[in-house]
């Protein structure tokens, strides 16, 4: 692909990116083994180096969960000393020593409390991972589905741009009759110009999603990828109701807000049962050697008295934290029905579109390209109608992709609203086929 030089002072910024970036200097692209979104997807599941955060946050939730269950340790006591007895006999000194193992005792409930709480933290370090894995995999269908349309942008804008300048230098070598051939080479320059410009964009779009891609593979930033060229398939939306419903069973804001609820009501039960003393009870040993000996043998029990502290603040916070989070779940869904309304709207408006295209209208398009070459030359067709097509069908193929994205976008919206699955890809044999 070449830039033609007098580009370089309008793009000279977007030219300098480009001209700089891996894409520049990558190796062949035959070289290179072309990904379908699919597999990306895939290797971006496989290889994000996030994966292993909330692999750690669930590790971390279970050893909590061990720790809610386990019972405290028992406690060690002892006293020694010296033992005197004095009276209206001889005084006598002794050994004197007593030794206690004392084991707490939860009030009963108190323990499963725990463990439910514990076990609703390790729910929601679950629910995490799921939701990170779903919306790396839709961030990565987007951009390697906007890799694959910048780069038929770049491959179709470099065709015309071709055409153009071989037309131009072809008429640049015959000699002007009058000032209309002039003009038609200017024309031709300027709309060359814009194709120019229009590869410029397409290559930057291209850097872009490239450098989210290889972010979310966790490979470095000059890593090459070639897309597969592919065809994205729309499935009709269900009615509002069903997404509304599918968006209050399946939305993991929705979800998260619930297990958060059930948490902090579960913590009100907790600190409600901690209002009641645990108990300590264990055997303990004494004995006396002064004089006479003397063993004595029992069981001891130990238990706070409760006389101030009730855990009556405790109590009061616990409660206002469950009120709090009844009212986030009940925004979450107020929130999660106007999303999916919101994106059912522009899916179905951008699926509208995209189905206004027949499946032959770009074959047409080039058809009519190959048409407007040739009479152009034999000086049948004007050269501002010819201008015209080659910028209609770069604008058209333009207008088509940006829906496409759109649409994939929405529809991946709502399938992490609602849980449903809407849009399809499969792979197809060529350019024209796509189309």
């Amino acid at each position: 692909m070449k830039i033609s030089i007098r580009l370089l002072p309008l793009l000279a910024s977007g030219a300098l990116f480009v001209c700089c970036s891996p894409v520049a200097f990558a190796k062949p692209t035959s070289t290179v083994k072309k990904e379908t979104l699919e597999s990306l997807t895939q290797r971006a599941l496989d290889n994000n180096p996030e994966l292993e955060l909330y692999s750690a946050e669930i590790a971390a939730a279970k050893g909590q969960y061990i720790s809610a269950g386990t019972w405290s340790n028992p406690q060690l006591s002892s006293n020694f000393g010296n033992k005197r007895i004095s009276g209206d006999g001889p005084a006598t000194n002794g050994f004197a020593f007593g030794v206690s193992i004392m084991q707490t005792f939860e009030w009963p409930g108190r323990i499963e409390l725990r463990e439910a709480i514990a076990r609703k933290q390790i729910l929601s370090a679950e629910s995490s991972l799921s939701q990170f894995k779903s919306e790396l995999a839709r961030k990565t269908r987007n951009s390697g589905f906007k890799l694959m349309i910048a780069q038929e942008s770049v491959r179709a804008a470099a065709e015309v741009s071709k055409t153009l300048k071989s037309l131009r230098e072809v008429l640049s070598q015959r000699d002007p009759a009058g000032v209309t051939p002039l003009i038609e080479i200017r024309i031709l320059e300027a709309t060359e110009l814009m194709t120019e410009r229009k590869i410029a964009e397409a290559q930057l779009a291209a850097q872009g999603a490239l450098f989210d891609i290889n972010q979310m593979l966790g490979e470095s930033s000059a890593h090459e990828i070639r897309m597969q060229d592919e065809r994205l398939d729309f499935k009709k939306l269900p009615d509002v109701q069903t997404l509304i419903r599918a968006s209050q069973d399946n939305n993991f804001d929705v979800k998260s807000k619930e297990l958060d609820a059930q948490q902090q009501s579960l913590q009100v039960s907790l600190e409600e049962n901690n209002r009641h003393p645990a108990v300590a009870v264990g055997p303990y040993v004494t004995r006396e050697a002064s004089g006479d000996r003397e063993v004595q043998v029992g069981l001891g029990i130990t238990l706070p008295l409760q006389l101030w502290d009730n855990n009556t603040g405790n109590i009061v916070t616990a409660r206002a934290k469950a009120q709090k989070a009844e009212h986030g779940l009940r925004l979450a869904q107020k929130s999660s029905e106007r999303d999916v309304l919101q994106n059912a709207l522009v899916y179905q408006q951008k699926l509208e579109q995209i189905n206004k295209w027949r499946g032959e209208s770009f074959s047409q398009f080039e058809k009519a390209n190959q048409l407007a070459d040739e009479h152009y030359r034999n000086g049948a067709v004007p050269v501002a109608t010819y201008v015209e097509l080659k910028k209609q069908y770069l604008d058209a193929l333009q207008a088509y992709s940006e829906s496409q994205i759109d649409a994939l976008e929405a529809a991946q919206n709502l399938e992490r609203l609602t849980g449903l699955q809407l849009s399809s890809s499969s792979v197809v044999s060529s350019t024209k086929s796509k189309r």
